[in-house]
């Protein structure tokens, strides 16, 4: 289970606690009955806004790494081929012991949350678009910065 990664769950807890919304993508049928199984005291957000629904609304089809180049993201090529069942076998190998799995786990994770929230942006504002709401575009977060923070996390989490 989790704990074998060593996280702190009660600090996932606590952070989680100011969380005024949660953003996924297919969260409401992967993430959250996972959380809710490992963590049955956790209480979500009352916000949770799945963009894999936003970007159904906006007919895109596929799963996050496929809609990601559309949207001008790419994973570096150790990552690209990766899908979810790459993820469950490297969560296996790295309770194993394999610190060389734990990392590769770690940054593909990564990657997947820092393209959350542009994506995030980008599906707000192509929402806002198509139904003429009056309101103003959101601006788009810059993805060279997310990936600074992607090297930065993976290194702090992976030493």
């Amino acid at each position: 289970g989790l704990r074998s990664f060593g996280g702190d769950l009660a600090g996932f807890r606590e952070r989680a606690r100011s969380w005024r919304a949660l953003v996924t993508f297919n969260g409401a049928a992967f993430d959250l009955p996972i959380l809710r199984r490992v963590l049955p005291d956790w209480t979500p957000p009352a916000v949770h806004i799945d963009l894999r629904h936003v970007y159904q609304r906006l007919r895109e089809k596929g799963g996050l790494k496929e809609l990601e180049p559309r949207a001008g993201f790419f994973r570096p090529p150790h990552l690209a081929a990766l899908r979810g069942a790459d993820a469950v076998a490297l969560w296996h190998a790295q309770a194993r012991g394999d610190r060389g799995a734990l990392r590769r786990l770690v940054e593909y994770n990564l990657y997947d949350v820092f393209h959350l929230r542009p994506l995030a942006e980008l599906g707000y504002n192509r929402l806002l678009a198509r139904t003429r709401m009056p309101a103003e575009p959101v601006p788009v977060s810059d993805r060279g910065a997310m990936l600074y923070d992607v090297s930065r996390a993976v290194a702090a989490a992976c030493p």
